[in-house]
């Protein structure tokens, strides 16, 4: 059974929702929420607590992606288990470049888990704050520009098809 969010932690899902809003705001990539959060913008509430962001990006974008990131305070990084034999324990992050962050998420991915991080001047991961870390898929095309999931199996079109969703004033 899941329970509903409470005010506060309502309030904390649709800040997250504004910040990245705001900060792929006036960019010409492609990007679009993806997991559950779907859902509960489709429904209109929120039908659980969203502890995090999920976030899918054409392969083909990440470069601008990144310059984008970099501008605002963003980076990619690859995030793994410190120990791979405890599960819920510390995590490593690395930051990388777009061609290993594009690796990972085709080669490696359960075991290095692609993520966008706010840092702050100097480079370093900023903790706290309203969007920090966001879970990052990489959308991969066929030759016929079909989206492609990780099994290789085409996903449906419909999919894809922008659905612009208004969140505190942001889209």
């Amino acid at each position: 059974v899941r329970r509903e969010p409470t005010p506060e932690e309502r309030e904390r899902i649709d800040r997250s929702l504004v910040a990245l809003g705001t900060l792929f705001e006036g960019a010409q990539i492609r990007w679009q929420l993806d997991g559950a959060i779907n859902i509960s913008l489709m429904v209109g509430k929120y039908i659980r607590i969203h502890k995090d962001i999920d976030l899918s990006i054409d392969a083909d974008d990440l470069e601008e992606v990144e310059r984008l990131l970099e501008s605002r305070g963003y980076a990619l990084f690859l995030s793994s288990q410190k120990d791979p034999t405890e599960p819920r324990g510390k995590k490593v992050m690395e930051r990388v470049s777009v061609a290993r962050f594009c690796e990972a998420a085709e080669k490696d991915e359960a075991i290095h888990h692609p993520m966008i991080a706010r840092i702050d001047a100097s480079g370093r991961i900023q903790e706290g704050g309203d969007l920090n870390f966001i879970d990052t898929h990489i959308v991969r095309r066929d030759e016929e520009n079909r989206p492609i999931g990780r099994s290789g199996i085409v996903l449906p079109n419909e999919w894809y098809e922008p659905q612009v969703v208004d969140v505190k004033g942001t889209r």
